[in-house]
């Protein structure tokens, strides 16, 4: 619909801009993509969504390292990801740096691990 496109349309010109202007391994060009990924994953072009999920994920590991809330959330994001692709071990895989990020993160006890 004419919504999502517009969404992209300015998701993209963000991940141009802010790849210009800031290098392309900063934070605000992962959650661009990030954001990307969701629209494309709305309107079905799932092999370019993942793709924005991957590199936002790399992006986040690089500045963050493994142990962090927003690297945990975009393994999460591959992950479902993944499921709607059924590449289950490839989701599976997801889903534990999830968890293991988030118990690192906030605990073992904490309510977002158990609902990881």
């Amino acid at each position: 619909n004419g919504f999502h496109k517009e969404a992209l349309f300015q998701f993209r010109k963000s991940i141009l801009l802010y790849s210009r202007a800031l290098g392309t391994r900063h934070i605000d060009v992962a959650t661009a993509l990030s954001n990307a990924a969701t629209v494309l994953e709305r309107v079905g072009n799932l092999e370019e969504a993942i793709e924005n999920f991957d590199r936002a994920l790399k992006i986040r590991l690089g500045v963050f390292g493994p142990r962090h809330e927003l690297v945990a959330a975009s393994h999460a994001d591959c992950g479902a990801l993944c499921m709607t692709q059924e590449r289950w071990d490839v989701a599976m895989d997801h889903f534990r740096r999830e968890v293991d990020a988030r118990i690192s993160v906030q605990g073992a006890e904490h309510l977002d691990v158990a609902t990881a």
